[in-house]
């Protein structure tokens, strides 16, 4: 079940609009009110449907908010907390103003050879400063159009 609109967690993030959901989670606009900045907030959903394995689930988001938090890089979200806030686990990344890939591509239809090398370059460097980090490689593992935002000012 989504998180009512206006909801404020930490005292700090009101929720305002739901912007996805998935087998893992959910994404929601927020708004920073300490910071006055729109977010993202993505709150960890799957603990509600894999009792059996709540803990591993926790452990594995608390890892995934530590690693995301130390990327740096152009065509990638900075993540600027984590936190619990009741039985919930939630993230708090920048917000990008734009549309994603699949969107776009239901929209659009059609896009220019330059347009489409534009935004696979920016994807591919992204992947490989993540494949290529120096802690270890990051694997994303959800790599698809509705995950691709493309930005107001075109970037990827």
């Amino acid at each position: 079940m989504p998180l009512p609109l206006q909801t404020i967690l930490q005292d700090r993030y009101r929720v305002e609009a739901l912007l996805g959901q998935g087998g893992m989670g959910s994404v929601y606009r927020g708004y920073d009110l300490r910071l006055q900045v729109a977010c993202a907030i993505k709150e960890n959903t799957a603990r509600r449907n894999n009792a059996d394995y709540v803990e591993e689930i926790t452990q594995q988001f608390e890892r995934e908010a530590v690693i995301l938090a130390g990327l740096h890089h152009q065509n990638l979200p900075r993540v600027t907390n984590y936190f619990k806030f009741g039985d919930e686990q939630y993230l708090v990344m920048d917000f990008v103003e734009g549309e994603d890939l699949a969107a776009r591509l239901e929209r659009c239809k059609h896009f220019t050879e330059a347009e489409v090398l534009k935004w696979i370059m920016q994807v591919c460097d992204a992947l490989t400063y993540l494949h290529t980090h120096p802690r270890a490689p990051i694997i994303h593992r959800d790599i698809k159009p509705a995950n691709i935002k493309i930005a107001n000012d075109g970037r990827v």
